[in-house]
């Protein structure tokens, strides 16, 4: 007997209203049961699955793939990543994470940022974090539009919608020039984010990751779970789908996430690139030379 994860079961659809504090954080399975169900064998078949799909990808060089991670802080994106990206190729992929914008970046528009982490064609990219915290963690904490010179003022009305709407233009056009967009929400309780918080303090290997911020933030949970709720609910699931995954778990996020991934390259269709006439030529000449025959190509 092997696990079975579905990850299509958490993927938003057209016209669907997300509220985050409503959506289980735990996956309905028995933990205990994991190690019997094989959950590492599972993860290590979709990772193969990755790197086929990936190398053709590459090869071919006509689409891209660009995977957003978001979610509170330590709901795993950082293991995330490491675990279920560990098995494709690093010539083909690149990782970029997302901090506070430094001073020069306040000075361009939100977007700016972001465009030379763009994948190119035949590469994946995958983003810790996104322009998403743009219409999330600045709108819980509007002062920090400040920086940008934005009036304080200017987030009444319908701020936030525009930014939104600015966003599904900017994921749409990259859908017309060849790049799949993958959205993964990471949903993690916040009993489950002190625990790791208190065993990151106890950790003398993982005090490095500790930011007193993680602590203040807590205070902002509602207001971060309408911020978030809200930006899932109104962008393009057509384009760039979104799934939310239940994270107080680790095993099951790097399964679930593992699954979404390897089920949107396999989408994408791939295939290696056919050699062109003159090529053809120039390769069966050769053949002839080294005295290969045809049924050997």
């Amino acid at each position: 007997m092997s696990i079975v994860i579905n990850s299509s079961e958490f993927k938003t659809s057209q016209g669907q209203s997300i509220d985050l504090s409503q959506i289980s954080t735990s996956y309905d399975i028995d933990l205990s049961e994991l190690e019997q169900l094989g959950w590492r064998k599972r993860l290590r078949t979709l990772s193969k699955s990755m790197q086929k799909n990936q190398e053709k990808l590459f090869a071919e060089k006509s689409k891209s793939l660009l995977v957003i991670l978001q979610g509170m802080d330590t709901s795993g994106k950082d293991s995330t990543i490491k675990y279920v990206c560990s098995g494709i190729n690093p010539q083909g992929l690149r990782v970029h994470g997302f901090g506070v914008p430094t001073t020069a970046e306040f000075e361009y528009t939100y977007l700016h940022r972001f465009w030379d982490k763009l994948p190119p064609r035949g590469f994946i990219h995958v983003f810790n974090r996104s322009y998403y915290e743009e219409v999330t963690v600045v709108r819980v904490h509007p002062h920090l539009l400040r920086k940008r010179m934005i009036p304080h003022e200017d987030t009444t009305g319908d701020f936030w919608g525009q930014r939104i709407s600015e966003i599904n233009d900017f994921e749409s056009h990259l859908a017309a020039n060849g790049t799949q967009i993958l959205k993964i929400f990471l949903h993690i309780s916040p009993q489950e984010q002190m625990r790791r918080i208190m065993a990151r303090l106890q950790n003398p290997n993982k005090l490095w990751k500790f930011d007193p911020s993680d602590v203040e933030e807590r205070t902002y949970w509602d207001q971060y779970l309408v911020a978030y709720s809200e930006a899932i609910s109104m962008t393009n699931p057509e384009v760039a789908p979104w799934y939310v995954f239940p994270a107080d778990y680790k095993p099951i996020t790097r399964l679930l996430v593992a699954d979404a991934i390897s089920k949107t390259l396999a989408d994408m269709k791939p295939k290696f690139p056919k050699l062109q006439e003159s090529q053809q030529k120039v390769l069966n000449d050769l053949k002839l030379k080294l005295g290969i025959g045809q049924e050997e190509i």
